[in-house]
């Protein structure tokens, strides 16, 4: 059976009804290409059920708008896979609320590349769990900016692995307050 998206124009896709788009299943949306979905206007995405997105291809969902992006409810959003996950762009997660940010599931931060580490601002580390903290890889923790490692404060410090804390630049570990570092523990200090 063909896809709901095959072989339509960004016109016929653009004048797909809500219902169309509610009824779009995995299949569909594994089949939706990147110049297809930057056609769909939010109203369309609010129509899509979560359960499906999890197929869209990576190149199609970089492709989306960060106004549309910013518009996924939080369902959607975690309906996402890790695959997908390392591909939002900054663009995409900058556009995000701080709900939204901070409902990202933990499977998703420990997707997030070295380049999605300029998404996390110091403004976003005070949304970030600790157990989203610990998932980042020591990638991301090496190419965070000082004023966002300076905003993890000491209840969640305690988060940051020992391969984390010695992939922190001398710069980094300066930027962190000295409650922060009180609270590091003894494996975490070593490592620095």
């Amino acid at each position: 059976m063909a896809s709901i998206f095959s072989n339509k124009t960004a016109e016929q896709i653009a004048a797909m009804t809500t219902d169309e788009i509610a009824a779009a299943i995995a299949s569909d949306w594994a089949a939706i290409t990147a110049s297809q979905i930057t056609n769909l206007s939010a109203t369309q995405w609010a129509a899509a059920v979560p359960a499906g997105l999890a197929s869209i291809p990576v190149l199609a969902l970089q492709a989306v708008s960060s106004d549309n992006f910013r518009t996924f409810s939080v369902d959607q959003l975690i309906a996402l896979n890790a695959k997908q996950a390392a591909v939002f762009t900054v663009e995409q997660l900058n556009g995000l609320s701080g709900e939204k940010f901070n409902a990202l599931t933990t499977t998703q931060f420990a997707a997030f590349t070295t380049a999605q580490a300029a998404a996390i601002t110091a403004d976003r580390m005070a949304e970030i769990d600790v157990a989203d903290l610990a998932a980042l890889s020591t990638g991301v923790i090496n190419r965070l900016t000082n004023e966002a490692v300076g905003a993890i404060t000491a209840d969640k410090i305690g988060a940051i692995t020992a391969k984390q804390a010695a992939a922190l630049t001398a710069d980094q570990v300066h930027a962190l307050g000295t409650a922060a570092i009180a609270a590091l523990e003894t494996a975490d200090l070593r490592a620095l």
